[in-house]
């Protein structure tokens, strides 16, 4: 089964140990789940925007998944707009 987890937007602030990525690695692990990960928007932005998606980018990117779980409201309301279907972790 392929699954995708997706975020909102890359953070402006370097990597440390305890950061969101790390946090779904160790998740994935211990449930023997192999993801891929991306974000709605490809860029840092300070707020989030639907003007900021590209719909055509997460159409093509999501077709290739059998389940999506989304990360936060913002891109669990950018697949429901989309009305594709996921599983929306807060």
């Amino acid at each position: 089964m392929k699954v995708l987890i997706l975020g909102s937007n890359p953070s402006a602030m370097a990597p440390r140990k305890e950061s969101t990525l790390t946090r779904i690695e160790r998740w994935a692990e211990r449930l023997g789940i192999k993801y891929d990960f991306a974000n709605v928007i490809e860029h840092h932005v300070k707020k989030e925007s639907v003007d900021d998606v590209s719909f055509i980018r997460i159409l093509r990117l999501t077709r290739q998944y059998d389940k999506i779980l989304t990360l936060g409201k913002f891109p669990d309301s950018v697949l429901t707009k989309m009305k594709i279907q996921h599983y929306a972790l807060p």
